[in-house]
């Protein structure tokens, strides 16, 4: 008798110890290592609470938390890429066999991207591929970008002034204003090769939130998107 409630003593034991920290673990590192395939990114950290805990691995999220470094999001590649939410709900199955990140339903979802001034020289670079030696400086006014240009031999310096904005919901570069030198007159159509361009399409946000803020400071831009 003794021996028999040992042995169911010590089973609800390794029962307790599984669901509430090593279902949760396996959740957690799952999810990590979806993110990182899907975002590409350099490094992710994941942090994911529930009361009881066994409900993380169901999928029934009180709070998670997740950062990024070096992620895809849309066209671009953002420096840094941090969510939160609460009360969220994660499709498990989808995760589990198809490694898949899809959120089904949240309370609160709040994504802050950060994009330096080398993120956006490397999708200059990707949109414009005429350019070369591309560099950007960004300021809490303005964003400026220089390149080479070479047209029919000759080597054209050019100048593009823009702003990261909102447009019709998704995140765009919008250029003010172009300049270029050393060049031919008449030679081509400046403004047809040059213009704005999509970052971030408002198709990649997730369960319908949307872009509440940008913010240009010193050598980045920190966007927000909220549910």
């Amino acid at each position: 008798m003794r021996k028999g409630l040992t042995i169911y003593v010590g089973f609800f034991i390794i029962m307790i110890v599984f669901a509430e920290f090593i279902l949760p673990w396996l959740t957690e590192s799952t999810l990590k290592a979806c993110l990182t395939n899907s975002l590409t990114a350099h490094d992710v950290s994941v942090r994911l609470s529930s009361a009881p805990r066994f409900l993380v691995a169901l999928g029934d999220i009180d709070r998670i938390e997740a950062d990024a470094y070096r992620a895809d999001w849309g066209d671009i590649s953002v420096s840094e890429l941090h969510l939160t939410g609460t009360e969220v709900k994660l499709d498990m199955p989808n995760l589990i066999k198809n490694g898949d990140v899809h959120f089904t339903s949240a309370n609160e979802l709040k994504l802050i991207g950060v994009i330096t001034a080398d993120d956006l020289r490397r999708t200059i670079e990707d949109k414009l591929t005429m350019l070369e030696d591309v560099q950007t400086n960004i300021t809490p006014n303005l964003i400026t970008a220089t390149a080479k240009l070479t047209i029919f031999g000759r080597v054209a310096e050019v100048e593009l002034k823009g702003l990261v904005a909102l447009d019709r919901g998704s995140l765009s570069f919008r250029m003010t204003d172009l300049s270029v030198r050393n060049v031919l007159p008449g030679t081509l159509d400046m403004s047809s090769m040059f213009g704005n361009f999509d970052l971030i399409d408002k198709d990649a946000l997730i369960l319908g939130s949307r872009f509440t803020a940008v913010e240009m400071s010193d050598g980045k831009v920190t966007i927000t998107a909220e549910r």
